[in-house]
């Protein structure tokens, strides 16, 4: 047989399995080259994967441990706010708490002072209207006025002697009309006279308004009247009367 016919007949699918069949192991290497092949590039992928997996990994182990110092971060604010919080609750209980002891005191002190100046602020301006007087008239009172201070001012005032004394000297300082002081003496007067009447009750002041009928008895005329009698159109000085008695202890002087 020539070459040209083996060649031929090599073409024939008949004679190539019968090849094949005499070579059995052939198939299997070009199957394992081919396996091999494709498992080195699975093994590649496959490593690949692992490698992009890894570094996936790590980054997010680099997160969590950021976030991990994030949360710690942020507990800590949490803690010191809330320390803050509760240092600041206390401090505002503190000065509640204060505060209602201050307003307590102050109201106590309030209630004090309202006391004091409903019983005594006809006493504080008995002093207050003397120390207005000019140092001439104070020098003229110094019989009546032994003690200058509040109480001494009243002490003196009360009594029976000295408020007839007081009320003689505002007569004369009204009569003659020169002293400059003479409201503030007859203000002066009416206070204490006011406070001698709670230590002896009998007494009183003459009731007089403008426009009573001027009576003798009664009232003394001012030199400032315009009339020898008449309707009073002014009072410059209320007297005195006892009540047990009826006695008019001293006149009002008026005008008329």
């Amino acid at each position: 047989m020539n070459v040209d016919k083996l060649i031929s007949l090599l073409d024939e699918p008949k004679v190539q399995e019968k090849i094949k069949s005499l070579f059995p192991n052939t198939n299997r290497i070009e199957s394992l080259s081919v396996e091999e092949k494709e498992g080195g590039e699975l093994g590649q992928r496959i490593s690949d994967l692992e490698l992009e997996n890894k570094n996936i990994k790590k980054e997010k182990d680099e997160e969590l441990s950021n976030s991990s110092s994030k949360i710690q971060s942020l507990t800590l604010q949490v803690e010191k706010s809330n320390q803050l919080t509760a240092t600041k609750e206390s401090e505002v209980e503190s000065l509640t708490k204060g505060y209602k002891e201050l307003k307590g005191l102050l109201d106590t002190a309030n209630e004090k002072v309202n006391w004091y100046r409903e019983h005594f602020s006809e006493d504080i301006k008995v002093q207050d209207i003397y120390s207005d007087l000019s140092e001439e008239t104070k020098g003229s009172l110094s019989g009546i006025f032994k003690n200058t201070t509040l109480n001494g001012l009243i002490a003196c005032g009360i009594q029976e002697k000295n408020i007839g004394n007081l009320w003689d000297y505002a007569k004369n300082e009204v009569v003659n009309n020169t002293n400059p002081d003479v409201t503030h003496i007859t203000l002066l007067f009416n206070k204490l006279f006011s406070r001698f009447t709670l230590a002896f009750p009998m007494y009183e002041s003459q009731s007089v308004v403008v426009g009573d009928d001027f009576d003798t008895q009664l009232h003394i005329k001012h030199s400032s009247s315009h009339n020898a009698s008449g309707v009073i159109d002014a009072v410059l000085l209320l007297g005195y009367v006892n009540t047990k008695t009826g006695k008019v202890i001293k006149q009002s002087i008026v005008r008329i």
